[in-house]
């Protein structure tokens, strides 16, 4: 039984390996742009703020009642009772390991000094700036020493492709798709 378990388990694990390469393909071409559009650096498209700071105590590892996602320099931290923000914005991580790391924020959360947030203009959406940033390797801009960093003076003149509003909804709506597929396998 537990080798049946086991085979399994490892059949799960390179069907889930095979979604995700392909995922990354997909999301790679889609995102792949020539002359054919216009350019921008990310500080004419968005205003980009690093979040407050708070007190480790502020935080809980489980989502209760009136609790709200906090993210810093790697992602979620946990949960906390107040929020900085209200919106649907990417966020990147400016401190620590995995600085230049992307997660997206919907609805009310907490941003900490630790993480830049990503205020888009209106003619960019939200999510397709979200999936063009993660296909950017920000991690790759961040300084050396023994806390690595990623200021917002080197994310600013990084250049961005703009196709149309129409465009970027069509990207979104197939690389939701495949994301989808992606953490299915995993729920």
């Amino acid at each position: 039984i537990l080798d049946k378990f086991t085979s399994l388990e490892a059949e799960l694990e390179a069907e889930l390996e095979a979604r995700r390469k392909q995922y990354e393909y997909y999301r790679d071409s889609l995102l792949t742009f020539g002359d054919d559009v216009e350019w921008k650096t990310l500080g004419e498209i968005a205003r980009l703020q690093a979040g407050k700071a708070i007190s480790a105590f502020e935080l809980s590892s489980e989502k209760k009642e009136s609790m709200f996602p906090c993210y810093g320099g790697n992602g979620l931290r946990g949960y906390i009772k107040k929020y900085s923000d209200d919106g649907n914005y990417s966020i990147i991580g400016r401190q620590g390991a995995l600085c230049g790391n992307v997660k997206f924020a919907e609805g009310k959360f907490y941003a900490t000094e630790h993480a830049v947030v990503v205020y888009n203009h209106e003619s960019i959406n939200s999510k397709y700036l979200y999936y063009t940033l993660v296909k950017m390797n920000l991690n790759q801009y961040k300084s050396a020493g023994a806390q690595p960093g990623l200021s917002v003076a080197k994310l600013v003149p990084l250049k961005i492709p703009i196709p149309s509003l129409s465009e970027q909804q069509r990207i979104v709506s197939i690389l939701d798709r495949f994301e989808s597929l992606c953490n299915d396998i995993t729920s």
